[in-house]
């Protein structure tokens, strides 16, 4: 538990370090120079032509490296990448390239927005790849892992009694009371503000110390066992009195099981130095006020770092994102003030270590590397096609009597009583329906391999639903079945593959009206819209898959 908790705190060391760092959860990529990067003429082979362009083959295995966890940098031995691995990848970049070709020609790549965005997700890539191999340049000897295990400290595990007060004078009079000879929970569960523990007497989840706050955990390490303290402790929560009940020493791990985290955390640590380093050395120059409030006009250069432009508008872009304002299907009251966008500060501290990172990696030559072209080619490209899915709603139009047709269909009268057997894939959910043709009694299987424990004890019975609670999928196929009947074929969820037995169909209890249910039916109108034309214009396009 001791081992597991110190993996996690050295995970969660790498992502306290600032948000540019949590992107470079990928881990370590193989790139294994800084100077020359030599396309190999494989590499450039095209796997597949889209409309006469060729998407060369670096495209392609950079998707299945992503995919696939080459760049982890845990050392496990990777699954092998399947025909059917190979050919999800490839066509997903077919997609990808399409849709670029589409925005180019619609012209929404090259806006301004679209320009900012592209530069902004481009110098991410090159610094996330130099944070990656920075670390695996980062070597930790022996002799300097032996002396940071040797100064790991012991920890300790504690139960502990608390009577929490709001203030100083009442955690006094409690600590009096107490000295007389008070029962310690009976007051904890008389005066003590902390509902959870108040009804165990103050008795505390058994936990490590570093688990409480410092003052906390201080004096339920130091404090005596058996025997409140003579003084109260005071944290961000109240006034603390406090009895230890027990308490147990857990020394450091050896270092063979250390090594797994601590290495980790060490390199994190130089690397983190060095980019701090960068930081300090640089000269940033904020040009125009970052304060809180609603969106601006996106003109001019809001800070400069070293001379290097940081422009309002990739600002705004990405603190407008971090406000979740960037849903083109969000619903807009004119009536309503405009928000008030939080977070400017913090964001531009965020790009400007971007701005550093993508600097020194072009320094180093990474934006040359043809793994790094062919992944920012990749990242970019999901970049434009968010931005074309966003050109796309704003120019589909829903008519009323669109909304009325699916809200007939999509919002019935019934409510309907479900029952479930969930299993792990297709064949397991087949394998049932045929033991349930056989004359198997629904409850029966259901208990005996239903994945889903929530149902499985009833028997697979998941009570009354509303249509509208249903996933899609499930909603379609109950809404054409018979009551007391099982599906002829299960339906894919997001837990597994399932198979339904509608029990019973009622009048719904609480149909929404329809402008009511326009909050759902109205996106799911344009979704399906978006993805009808975008599948015509797969149909259509001059695609050559090379094999």
């Amino acid at each position: 538990m001791l081992h597991e908790r110190r993996r996690a705190a050295a995970r969660g060391m790498a992502r306290r370090a600032s948000g540019w760092r949590q992107a470079a959860a990928a881990g370590l990529l193989a790139l294994a120079t800084t100077a020359a990067w030599p396309a190999h003429k494989v590499q450039d082979t095209p796997v597949a032509w889209v409309n006469g362009q060729p998407i060369p083959r670096t495209t392609l295995v950079e998707l299945l490296n992503l995919r696939n966890g080459a760049a982890d940098g845990t050392g496990r031995p990777l699954a092998p990448v399947t025909l059917a691995d190979r050919q999800q990848a490839l066509e997903e970049v077919v997609q990808l390239e399409l849709v670029a070709q589409q925005a180019a020609a619609q012209g929404v790549s090259t806006t301004p927005e679209a320009l900012a965005e592209l530069a902004h997700q481009r110098d991410q890539v090159l610094g996330q790849r130099l944070l990656r191999l920075m670390a695996q340049e980062t070597l930790v000897d022996e002799a300097t892992l032996k002396a940071r295990h040797a100064a790991l400290p012991t920890e300790h595990e504690v139960s502990v009694r608390q009577v929490l007060l709001a203030d100083e004078a009442a955690a006094r009079d409690v600590i009096a009371r107490l000295d007389a000879g008070a029962d310690f929970a009976e007051l904890a569960r008389t005066r003590s503000v902390d509902v959870d523990s108040r009804q165990s007497g103050g008795l505390l989840p058994t936990a490590n110390a570093s688990n409480f706050l410092p003052a906390f955990a201080a004096a339920a390490v130091g404090q005596p066992l058996g025997r409140h303290g003579a003084d109260p402790v005071h944290t961000e929560a109240g006034w603390h009195v406090l009895r230890v009940e027990a308490r147990r020493a857990i020394p450091p791990p050896p270092l063979d099981q250390a090594r797994e985290w601590l290495v980790p955390q060490m390199v994190n640590e130089r690397v983190d130095a060095q980019v701090a380093a960068w930081r300090e050395a640089a000269t940033v120059e904020v040009l125009q006020p970052i304060d809180d409030g609603p969106l601006v006009t996106p003109e001019g250069d809001v800070a400069t770092v070293d001379g290097r432009p940081i422009s309002r508008l990739q600002l705004e872009l990405v603190v407008k994102a971090r406000n979740g304002m960037d849903d083109p299907t969000a619903p807009v009251d004119p009536n309503r003030p405009p928000p008030s966008i939080t977070g400017r500060a913090a964001t531009l501290d965020e790009l400007v270590a971007t701005d550093l990172l993508a600097h020194q990696a072009r320094l180093r030559g990474l934006d040359k590397n043809p793994s790094v072209i062919a992944e920012t080619d990749l990242q970019t490209k999901a970049v434009v096609g968010r931005l074309y899915v966003r050109h796309l709603i704003a120019h589909t139009a829903v008519r009323r009597t669109e909304l009325e047709a699916l809200y007939r269909t999509d919002v019935p009268v019934h409510d309907f009583k479900v029952s479930q057997i969930l299993v792990a894939d297709e064949a397991a959910a087949r394998d049932v329906i045929a033991r349930l043709d056989r004359g198997a009694r629904f409850a029966t299987v259901a208990r005996s391999v239903s994945l889903d424990t929530a149902s499985k004890a009833a028997g697979g019975s998941v009570g009354w639903v509303a249509h509208q609670d249903l996933p899609p999928a499930m909603a379609d196929l109950v809404r054409g079945m018979t009551p007391g009947r099982h599906a002829a074929a299960p339906v894919r969820t997001a837990n597994g593959w399932a198979v339904l037995r509608l029990d019973a169909r009622r009048t719904a209890r609480q149909r929404p009206s329809l402008d009511e249910a326009a909050v759902w039916l109205y996106p799911k109108l344009v979704h399906d819209k978006v993805q009808a034309r975008m599948a015509q214009r797969r149909a259509q396009a001059a695609v050559r898959i090379v094999q």
